[in-house]
């Protein structure tokens, strides 16, 4: 699988971080460590995607950080 280019995405957040593909997948934009955040089943709710995919993120982060000691 290989990182999309910017001009692939249908969307693009307001935050600018994250795109949405014609296949509804979420993409998480950051050059060459751009990762698939998730899937959007319905395009109009592509920002509370975002909010869901950051809020995992940081919750993924947290996890880490007590396990590994970050």
């Amino acid at each position: 699988m290989s990182v999309p280019h910017k001009w692939q995405f249908v969307k693009i957040s307001e935050c600018g971080k994250y795109g949405l593909l014609p296949n509804s997948e979420l993409w998480k934009m950051a050059g060459g460590h751009s990762y698939r955040a998730g899937y959007v089943m319905n395009a109009e709710n592509f920002e509370s995607a975002v909010d869901a995919a950051e809020e995992d993120a940081r919750i993924m982060r947290a996890q880490a950080r007590r396990e590994f000691g970050f």
